[in-house]
């Protein structure tokens, strides 16, 4: 090789020029190369950053309108417990404090519609259990609580033992089980003792609290204990929808909600 070139300088001085082209070429290309490389790198890093970012904006937006929207149900389950309550203590002649509950249980049944859309299924069930007990509760106000209001405010020395015993003929009739023509006759005659009885007492008392103690005394169970275990049963399941309800918006989570990724 060393003969080569000092025979022939001039054919060697060409090749180095070559050389050094072909090697420019290739450092620029390999340059090149990496430089897109690296540009595609950035491109799927921005791409996964923004990937990222969508979907913790999601889940923020997704926390926020469980929390909303849970919040807003647990607090409407217990503004129709608050509204049926006055159903037992006062008179509701004008129909206001029963329109009120119709009105509360109402809007519980949009609320628990707009939590199924977007809680979970441990949430909606739980929902679900505190529906049950408080439109029970509700339709035990609506159907006893004037009842229990009007026997409760009969006049000192009203329940005699006339009226006493007609009351108890009403209940044991009501409550006979049989529905034979006999049975039936008998159950609207001691209906009809115990409200001559109840139109005797001093000061009259208004129609309408005479049929709700008859239709107090006609029911099957005792209102005051129905209450007072449909209030613990309301109490129980709200409890249950709480613990479900933290568990959904990891509220026992440190440093934030848990649904959104941290860096």
């Amino acid at each position: 090789m060393r003969a080569w070139i000092e025979a022939n300088p001039e054919a060697f001085a060409a090749l180095v020029a070559v050389l050094a082209i072909v090697g420019g070429l290739a450092g620029s290309l390999i340059g090149a190369k990496i430089q897109a490389n690296g540009g595609r790198d950035q491109a799927a890093a921005a791409r996964e950053a923004a990937q990222i970012a969508g979907e913790s904006q999601r889940a923020a937006a997704l926390w926020t309108v469980r929390q909303v929207q849970t919040a807003a149900y647990i607090q409407q389950a217990r503004e129709v417990m608050r509204i049926g309550e006055p159903m037992f203590t006062h008179d509701d002649a004008a129909g206001g404090l029963s329109e009120q509950v119709h009105a509360a249980t109402q809007d519980l049944g949009h609320r628990r519609a707009e939590l199924e859309l977007v809680a979970t299924r441990a949430v909606v069930a739980a929902a679900q259990a505190t529906d049950g007990a408080v439109l029970r509760f509700a339709d035990l106000a609506l159907r006893a609580g004037p009842g229990v209001y009007a026997y409760r405010s009969l006049p000192p020395g009203a329940m005699d033992a006339d009226l006493a015993d007609a009351m108890v003929g009403h209940w044991r009739a009501s409550h006979s089980g049989s529905h034979s023509l006999h049975d039936l006759d008998e159950q609207r005659n001691a209906r009809d003792r115990a409200e001559q009885r109840l139109r005797a007492i001093t000061p009259p008392l208004p129609p309408a609290r005479i049929s709700a103690i008859l239709d107090l005394y006609a029911r099957t169970e005792d209102a005051l204990l129905e209450r007072h275990m449909l209030k613990q049963e309301v109490s129980r399941s709200l409890e249950l929808l709480i613990e479900a309800a933290r568990s959904m918006l990891h509220s026992d989570h440190e440093g934030g909600t848990g649904l959104v990724p941290r860096p």
